[in-house]
């Protein structure tokens, strides 16, 4: 019965580290670590909706109450001018440049995606003259203060994938120590302490690290072209919320200890399992040399 047990506990840390495998990929996959509302400042627009993962997303503008353009939202990083933002534009060089032409404080190009209704409401009320004017406008303020931070937005998918990495390494070594019974220390029972420690250790620092970014910078502005270009008068001030993607983290954060937890039930019930009984032999009887 004890050794059945053991069996249990060590089998349901395997499904435990699954579970938690699962929800991280799914944290990677999804895009919804960031949800917020884009306001546009001078009333000529309904609010847009903005979402987003770590490497992509999408943006809602709604032209009209009933006539909502969607655009895809990519990820894009100059590590080299320390900035990252998630830019509309559909090719790699183009978000590239849009990100060149902010920081050096250009006008940008629009997304390929943007009806032609969308620009005749923005400008209906100017003349041509100040239609020009307006697309010429430089920007107001320094957008390096409002972009990304690169590191912080590299750490995260570094630790989450530390997260990935170390979950799966703990659900198969606790398939390996099911069917077999490693010698190696670090094959054994005592690597799974280590491999969920290190797993739960790197969800933590991946929620701190993603946590920091959104306090520091994203709910203030989302970092899109919309909220950082002069061309277009929106804001994202306070609109901004952490997507449930993000929230989905406090479950591997949880399943680890657990599986930790688990462990060292499995290794007191080992300690209170009676030794073995030995025989004794009397050496001065030489009667025992009979047999």
């Amino acid at each position: 019965m004890v050794k059945k047990t053991q069996w249990i506990l060590l089998f349901t840390t395997f499904v435990v580290s699954i579970c938690s495998l699962i929800f991280v990929i799914l944290a990677f996959s999804l895009d919804k670590w960031l949800q917020a509302e884009v306001e546009s400042t001078d009333g000529m627009f309904d609010n847009s909706q903005v979402h987003y993962g770590l490497f992509s997303g999408y943006l809602t503008r709604y032209v009209f109450a009933t006539t909502p353009n969607y655009y895809k939202l990519t990820i894009t990083c100059l590590f080299e001018e320390n900035a990252c933002i998630y830019s509309c534009q559909l090719e790699q060089d183009r978000r590239e440049d849009e990100l060149r032409r902010m920081l050096a404080g250009n006008t940008v190009v629009a997304c390929s995606t943007v009806p032609r209704s969308f620009e005749q409401k923005a400008y209906q009320n100017l003349t041509a003259g100040d239609f020009t004017q307006t697309l010429q406008r430089q920007f107001v303020g320094n957008i390096a203060d409002e972009v990304i931070d690169p590191g912080l937005w590299l750490a995260t998918v570094i630790f989450l994938a530390t997260t990935a990495a170390f979950s799966s390494l703990s659900a198969l070594m606790a398939l390996v120590n099911v069917a077999f019974n490693p010698i190696e220390p670090i094959f054994s029972v005592f690597g799974l302490y280590i491999w969920n420690g290190i797993a739960s250790g790197s969800t933590l620092i991946t929620m701190i690290l993603w946590g920091a970014l959104f306090g520091t910078s994203l709910s203030q502005n989302v970092a899109i072209t919309d909220t950082l270009a002069s061309e277009f008068s929106y804001s994202s001030n306070g609109l901004a919320q952490l997507g449930f993607c993000y929230w989905l983290l406090f479950i591997p954060l949880i399943f680890h200890p657990i599986n930790i937890g688990l462990l060292y039930w499995r290794k007191r019930i080992i300690e209170a399992e009676p030794p073995p009984q030995t025989i004794t032999v009397d050496k001065t009887d030489f009667t025992f040399m009979l047999y």
